[in-house]
């Protein structure tokens, strides 16, 4: 009966495969430093009694604004079977100040196998929101550049741009299996991840 429960919650997962939306996500040069990015069922996985991840990464630093990313996490595991943590993302770029924000809730569940116990079956969960917003009375545009003087915000763009800021529900899904044999050489571990299961909007 676990066997069963264990294939349906596999098939499910990657059945959602199918309506997912693709998505414009960050990308750390250390991505393996931020797990809660890369995997919900990386939730708890860790050899201690919680973990504090930090990560930044700045694009383009010789120009005004530049695309900057900053991101937060923390999980822990107080029971043997749960974990539970949250991760904030913030993401901003140009004078028009696009921001990017994503806050999420962590939870996966442990099922633990063999006669040991020690090879792990992980699967998680995220759940938050996405807000994306831009500031449209700080952008510039061509037909405000006098050749005399320069840029004049005094001459009318002709633009019909509004600032915007919207909020999206977003929730992501993974499973992870890991060998946890204590004083192997080699322990095994693989995974696989779905994100953006509610298609947040562009």
């Amino acid at each position: 009966m676990r066997t069963n429960k264990i294939k349906l919650t596999i098939f499910l997962l990657i059945s959602l495969c199918s309506v997912s939306k693709a998505q414009v996500d960050p990308h750390f040069s250390q991505y393996y430093a931020y797990p809660l990015l890369l995997n919900p069922a990386l939730t708890g996985v860790v050899d201690g009694d919680y973990r504090i991840a930090i990560n930044a990464r700045q694009q383009w630093g010789s120009l005004n604004n530049a695309y900057y990313t900053g991101a937060a996490s923390f999980d822990m595991a107080p029971t043997k079977n749960l974990s539970f943590g949250a991760t904030v993302m913030n993401q901003k770029a140009g004078e028009i100040d696009f921001n990017y924000l994503t806050a999420l809730a962590s939870a996966a569940y442990r099922i633990k196998l063999g006669s040991e116990g020690n090879q792990i079956l992980n699967f998680g969960l995220q759940a938050g929101i996405i807000n994306k917003s831009f500031d449209a009375s700080k952008a510039t545009y061509g037909n405000q550049y006098d050749p005399g003087t320069g840029y004049n915000n005094g001459i009318p763009n002709y633009e019909n741009v509004a600032s915007h800021s919207s909020f999206s529900p977003d929730i992501n899904a993974g499973l992870m299996y890991f060998d946890g044999t204590p004083n192997r050489k080699v322990n095994i571990f693989a995974g696989a991840s779905i994100a953006h299961l509610t298609r947040p909007v562009d």
